[in-house]
């Protein structure tokens, strides 16, 4: 297998939009369907209970998907976003207004009373989608991030994650 570094994985993007042709809304719906059918493989969605964590750039937009498959297929979701509305652009903007018309709970987590939020809500759920933070992240991880972090570290269930799990720098590991 081999393995990209974050700039090579930004030219294979961009070469699929620019010589491909592939809008990058439907490189979106992609992974996000890659989630909702990796969970699907562990097991059956329908019934089941699963949280998705979200921020504010492509690899929430891929969870707002991934919400989405998985509630058509039966499955409880809870959307959890760190971000305002507001703040979100592009493809995630429009997979959120998506899921705006849809009947998943979208929960915001803003301040410290929102993680014991979230962490009350991991408690009962089967599966977390971590959507936060994905390749682009090179610097230390802090304030309500960590927190969301530490919680999804915390989480006895299974963990399926976009791209590489949130706070991890995708060329180094660490």
């Amino acid at each position: 297998m081999e393995v990209l570094t974050v700039a090579q994985m930004k030219q294979v993007e961009k070469r699929a939009e620019t010589e491909a042709g592939i809008p990058t809304l439907i490189m979106m719906e992609n992974a996000g369907r890659a989630i909702f059918a990796a969970i699907a493989t562990a097991a059956s969605p329908a019934g089941k209970r699963i949280a998705v964590i979200c921020g504010g750039g492509n690899n929430g937009g891929d969870g707002f998907v991934a919400a989405r498959h998985l509630a058509a297929a039966g499955a409880a979701v809870t959307v959890w976003v760190a971000v305002p509305k507001e703040k979100l652009h592009g493809d995630a903007a429009v997979n959120y207004r998506i899921l705006e018309h849809s009947p998943v709970p979208i929960r915001h987590i803003f301040k410290e009373a929102d993680l014991d939020k979230l962490a009350h809500s991991l408690q009962s759920a089967d599966f977390a989608i971590d959507c936060l933070l994905g390749t682009g992240i090179a610097r230390k991880v802090e304030g309500i991030y960590r927190g969301i972090i530490n919680a999804l570290n915390g989480f006895d269930g299974r963990v399926v994650a976009a791209d590489i799990p949130s706070g991890i720098n995708a060329d180094s590991g660490e």
